[in-house]
């Protein structure tokens, strides 16, 4: 137990310093654990390493100051222990699944890196919750991914020098901006689902919506195709095949985060379930199963 409150000890330590140099020597060092005996400790009670854990706490607080101020990514990146923007946006874009600038401009969600718990009860309660977030972070990573992806599609898809062809563009924008939004709605359920695990009945929705924009992704690039370039002057013709070849991009990318993320959500159901089975499992030796023995005994006794 001492040795626990050691380790809750030095996450309260690193929360305060976030911003400062961190290494495994300086944080073991105020635990007072030798730097491997620490590691493995922190390991088994956080699930992560402990540089792990500084850099998706670092990431996700970044994350928070993208949406809640307007510093300068650079401002942000120092801040969090960066030496350089380039260095910062590889991270971030790694952790996240899009850039720090398209995470600000879309307001995109964060992957589930919460605080860990300062208790031993509490680090217990959430331990299956814990578990459960490194698979919804891999759905919200793919979605991120895919809505930075729709966004920017119909961003181009305005821009069309075809005055003729502007309001069908615009239109295939509006539903394709609209789709983006549906799947960014779905993103605070996926999150839940690590708090909520019976919230995992979702996924059947959340992979339907999926599959409906890679759908849908498939039949505008092939009607634009269809409405623009096969019946355009040459002249407009590179302008709308520009267009349709980001619809096909889309499509094709729509298509593998569905494949993903039904791997992904297939994973988190198993997940789930073994916990649940573990759970019904330890119900199940109820106090009257475990007196079976001492009656045994006393009919012995008395037949004696």
């Amino acid at each position: 137990m001492a040795k626990n409150n050691s380790v809750f000890e030095s996450i309260e330590m690193i929360e305060s310093r976030i911003s400062e140099k961190l290494t495994v020597d300086n944080i073991a060092g105020g635990a007072f654990f030798s730097k491997y005996h620490y590691q493995r400790l922190f390991r088994d009670i956080v699930g992560d390493s402990v540089m792990e854990y500084v850099a998706k706490r670092r990431l996700t607080l970044a994350g928070k100051a993208l949406l809640e101020t307007d510093a300068p990514v650079i401002d942000i990146a120092l801040e969090y222990g960066y030496e350089s923007r380039e260095g910062f946006t590889r991270s971030f874009t790694s952790y996240m699944g899009v850039s720090p600038a398209e995470y600000r401009k879309y307001n995109l969600t964060a992957v589930s890196r919460k605080k860990i718990p300062l208790a031993e009860a509490e680090i217990k309660k959430e331990r299956p919750g814990m578990m459960y977030s490194k698979a919804t972070d891999e759905i919200v990573r793919e979605l991120n991914g895919y809505v930075a992806k729709a966004k920017e599609t119909a961003e181009y898809a305005r821009k069309t020098d075809t005055k003729q062809y502007a309001p069908y563009w615009a239109s295939v924008a509006d539903d394709t901006d609209e789709t983006a939004e549906r799947i960014k709605s779905a993103l605070d359920r996926i999150t839940n689902i690590a708090e909520n695990p019976d919230g995992i009945t979702n996924r059947f929705s959340i992979i339907r919506l999926i599959e409906d924009a890679a759908f849908t992704a498939n039949i505008t690039a092939l009607d634009a195709r269809i409405n623009t370039v096969g019946r355009d002057i040459p002249g407009n013709v590179p302008y709308n095949a520009a267009i349709c070849d980001k619809y096909a991009e889309l499509a094709k990318l729509s298509e593998i985060k569905a494949g993903k993320i039904t791997r992904f959500f297939g994973e988190l159901a198993d997940l789930i379930l073994t916990e649940m089975r573990k759970e019904a499992g330890k119900k199940s030796a109820t106090p009257c199963q475990k007196a079976e023995p001492r009656r045994i005994i006393c009919k012995i006794t008395r037949i004696r």
